[in-house]
């Protein structure tokens, strides 16, 4: 696990440094051992529920662990202006693109030793009824369910988000999923 923490810890660093490029009122705390305990816990409590907690967790799990780890850890802070109105969600964006970024990493492995072709992008589905893309409603909903004790941060329904995320963007790129499979 030391390895993986290692990895999701360089890509927290960069993504850390772009945003801060885009805002310098950015701070960020270096906790990569509190990530790396929450992520454990995460970890521990999601291979309970599992047929075998022995075997591996799929990516989608994986990276859901990896968000919520990022955001109980809560490495960003930004220093408002008075008369700025608007929420810090810079710890949701930043813990929804490593996430995005693990998983893509993981399904590109396979796809390129069974297809030899990558996915560069997630797809994100068009709202109808309003301008918000499908990225800023997922980590909006992150904040939100993160603020709400009733609501929560469950791995399972995060998982099962990123899941369907990934099968749209397969499905518009003409890949037929059930081929993924080991």
């Amino acid at each position: 696990m030391t390895n993986l923490i290692n990895a999701i810890w360089e890509n927290v660093e960069i993504a850390v440094k772009v945003m801060q490029v885009n805002n310098n009122r950015i701070k960020f705390f270096e906790n990569k051992k509190d990530f790396e305990d929450n992520f454990n816990d995460n970890l521990k409590i999601v291979k309970e529920y599992m047929h075998n907690p022995e075997e591996n967790l799929d990516r989608h799990k994986v990276a859901a662990i990896i968000i919520i780890a990022l955001l109980k850890t809560q490495i960003l802070e930004c220093s408002e202006n008075e008369e700025d109105d608007k929420r810090f969600v810079g710890n949701y964006v930043l813990a929804t693109e490593v996430g995005l970024s693990y998983m893509r990493e993981q399904l590109n492995e396979i796809l390129k030793s069974k297809f030899g072709i990558l996915i560069d992008r997630y797809f994100f589905p068009k709202s109808w009824t309003c301008d918000n893309d499908y990225f800023r409603v997922f980590y909006r909903n992150l904040y939100f369910a993160d603020r709400r004790d009733e609501w929560g941060l469950n791995p399972l329904d995060i998982a099962e988000r990123l899941f369907l995320l990934e099968y749209i963007t397969l499905s518009k790129k003409n890949i037929d999923m059930t081929k993924l499979r080991d």
